[in-house]
């Protein structure tokens, strides 16, 4: 679900290039697939295949949980939020967890 809400924000901000990555394999390769199967999850399947073929600059590709350490630090700290957040420009907390990160990747 929250890839398609990704898919949707992006189009209301009216980007037109964005790369989806997601480490749900299960997900990338049935939006990915060129046939419909009856998925449990076939409505977020449809979803996200209507996204991607009205935006054809829009992809998606499956990337390993492992190397998708970044994107679950944030989902772990949204949880302390009360309420949806969002930003259109990088929250200085950000660059300072990036950069903590990569130094520990380096190390």
């Amino acid at each position: 679900m929250g890839l398609a809400k990704a898919m949707s924000w992006i189009c209301e901000l009216g980007y037109k290039h964005a790369i989806f990555e997601a480490d749900a394999k299960i997900v990338v390769d049935a939006i990915l697939a060129a046939k419909v199967d009856g998925f449990d999850f076939g409505s977020l399947v449809l979803t996200c295949r209507t996204f991607l073929h009205a935006e054809l600059t829009f992809s998606l590709r499956f990337v390993r949980r492992q190397a998708n350490v970044l994107a679950h630090a944030f989902a772990r700290l949204s949880h302390s939020y009360a309420s949806p957040q969002s930003w259109c420009s990088m929250p200085s907390y950000v660059n300072a967890t990036f950069l903590s990160m990569c130094t520990t990747v380096d190390h």
